[in-house]
């Protein structure tokens, strides 16, 4: 029998070490907390790039990713998730991560925050801290070097029994991984006939009531196969015979209409980034777009309160740094009250320090916006 290396298990517990204690000191957060994040996104990244392998374009943008430079392996994390480098492999796990799922990345995000109980803009950077680190192992466990259409066959056979059940339903129906990893199905498939036969054996010796035990043995598989799929809908129930018909009874009276309440949006939205040119404060023309979820979930939620962070490097005057960071805040925080946002549900954080990402100092000259 073919063994195969369980890539969850041995990606979860490389990540367990300077990654996780790292990660969770540059975001702020508790290890624990990062630890569990990890545990619910991780399954989510192997299920998606395994994916991608199932189809030629996918392969493709596939071996684009695990072939692409400067990937880190697991055991450098203490050297790279260090204050002058941990803006490089979050730019490139955004890259990466915005390659893997378009336009699905905001939605994925904010579901994996929910089910892993993470600060949303803290899910989205360790997004991008982890991604690369995946890639990087993936890409090490296929051999090294240039991976090639074969090497990754090779690498994500058998791995389908290890990721089933490690996924949320939620983001299983997002990502069309259904078809990846059922084997739940196909076990209650399975026990379905052995079920049948055990009943059939036990009517023959009774001889009586053969088909009221069918009924019934019919019953509890479907009942089984919708608590297996972790489906939400209402159990089946089969239909009980009448011995005698009965007068049917009388329509109930129509219930008076409910009180009609305004309609809520169902979850927080994405962070949003506001990316500035250098020593410029005014926002470019995308950003009513970009702000424009935030500034609808607030409108329709006046308890919630929206973080602006302005974001700054140490290039240049550090106090003139800090005022832009300021000035940067501000005209977004303007942006928001013209969409009609309060005043008072808007939170001007301090102006904070970031690492120099690319040439260009790009993240340096961002601002965050995300609802608290």
């Amino acid at each position: 029998m073919e063994m195969h290396v369980n890539l969850l298990d041995t990606l979860k517990q490389g990540l367990a070490g300077p990654f996780t204690g790292l990660a969770a000191q540059h975001l702020g957060e508790p290890a624990t907390g990062i630890k569990n994040a990890l545990g619910t996104a991780i399954p989510v990244l192997l299920a998606s790039l395994f994916k991608e392998n199932t189809s030629a374009g996918g392969t493709n943008k596939l071996l684009e990713l695990v072939n692409a430079p400067n990937l880190p392996l697991l055991q450098d994390a203490g050297t790279l998730l260090t204050p002058d480098k941990i803006g490089v492999v979050s730019a490139m796990g955004q890259q990466q991560l915005s390659s893997l799922f378009g336009e699905k990345l905001a939605p994925l995000t904010s579901t994996l925050a929910s089910e892993s109980h993470l600060n949303l803009l803290s899910m989205d950077k360790l997004l991008a801290l982890a991604t690369p680190f995946v890639l990087g192992f993936l890409r090490n466990q296929a051999g090294g070097g240039t991976i090639d259409a074969s090497a990754l066959s090779s690498l994500f056979k058998g791995q389908e029994s290890f990721l089933s059940g490690q996924i949320p339903a939620a983001i299983t129906a997002m990502l069309g991984l259904g078809s990846l990893i059922g084997a739940a199905p196909k076990a209650v498939a399975q026990a379905i006939p052995d079920a049948g036969h055990k009943i059939e054996a036990v009517a023959e010796k009774s001889g009586f009531g053969r088909w009221w035990l069918w009924l019934l043995g019919l019953a509890a598989i479907l009942f089984g196969i919708f608590q297996f799929r972790g489906c939400s809908e209402q159990a089946i129930q089969p239909e009980q015979p009448q011995v005698m018909k009965q007068a049917e009874a009388p329509p109930p009276a129509p219930a008076a209409p409910a009180a009609m309440e305004p309609p809520a949006l169902a979850g927080k939205p994405a962070a949003a980034r506001i990316y500035f040119d250098i020593d410029v404060f005014t926002p470019p023309a995308s950003s009513r777009n970009e702000l424009a979820a935030i500034a609808e979930y607030a409108n329709a939620n006046p308890a919630a309160k929206i973080s602006i962070s302005g974001y700054h490097d140490k290039t240049g005057e550090p106090a003139h740094n800090i005022e832009l960071a300021k000035n940067r805040a501000t005209a977004v925080q303007k942006l928001l009250t013209e969409a009609g946002v309060q005043a008072d549900q808007i939170v001007l954080e301090e102006p904070v320090y970031t690492v120099a990402d690319m040439a260009d100092n790009r993240e340096s000259r961002r601002v965050e916006v995300e609802i608290k």
